[in-house]
């Protein structure tokens, strides 16, 4: 709802000139709505407010203007923060299962790239620093590493898979949805 501030005839209260209420209702036409009439009071009543203002307001109902400038930009904002949404729940949940440090991601590819190389290939220490390093530091014979190592990769591999196929099957439908109960109902609940 628009509401006008008037404090005398012609003026706003910065002293600038402003249209006078023919000229206003002559602007609003079928959207001016009469002010409430306000509640009596005591006081003597004072004749240099105009009568058809005596609360100092001028009412312009646009509500209906306003509920359908919201109704276009509801989708869009719906599918925005639906796919922020997905995308931070799907990051906690795989925080939730590997280790969240600067650079991690990074050893673990290498690990695991150490320990494919080892088993297709002649097997030198030299050649697998990661692996080396860790089973001297742990005291597990390297070959065991090597074992434990590919068995969480495939494990990961897995979960990873199926992670990113619900992250993306979300925010396709979230993309593709037509109402704002589409895109609620593509967000996911429940990860993998």
């Amino acid at each position: 709802m628009f509401i006008y501030r008037y404090t005398r005839p012609g003026h706003r209260d910065d002293g600038m000139r402003v249209a006078s209420p023919d000229d206003l209702a002559a602007l609003i036409g079928a959207n001016a709505i009469e002010p409430p009439t306000p509640e009596p009071t005591e006081e003597e009543p004072n004749p240099t407010k105009p009568a058809w203002n005596q609360d100092y307001r001028y009412y312009v109902d646009i509500t209906a203007e306003v509920a359908a400038a919201e109704a276009v930009t509801a989708l869009p904002r719906a599918q925005a923060a639906a796919i922020a949404r997905v995308n931070d729940d799907c990051g906690r949940f795989r925080a939730s299962l590997a280790t969240d440090i600067p650079f991690q991601a990074g050893v673990y590819a290498d690990k695991r790239d150490e320990a494919a190389r080892y088993v297709s290939g002649v097997p030198n220490p030299v050649d697998f620093p990661y692996l080396a390093a860790e089973a001297a530091a742990t005291g597990v014979k390297l070959k065991a590493m090597i074992a434990t190592i590919n068995a969480i990769s495939a494990q990961w591999t897995a979960v990873s898979v199926a992670v990113e196929a619900r992250r993306r099957g979300a925010i396709v439908a979230i993309e593709a949805a037509s109402t704002v109960e589409q895109v609620k109902a593509a967000v996911p609940q429940v990860w993998p």
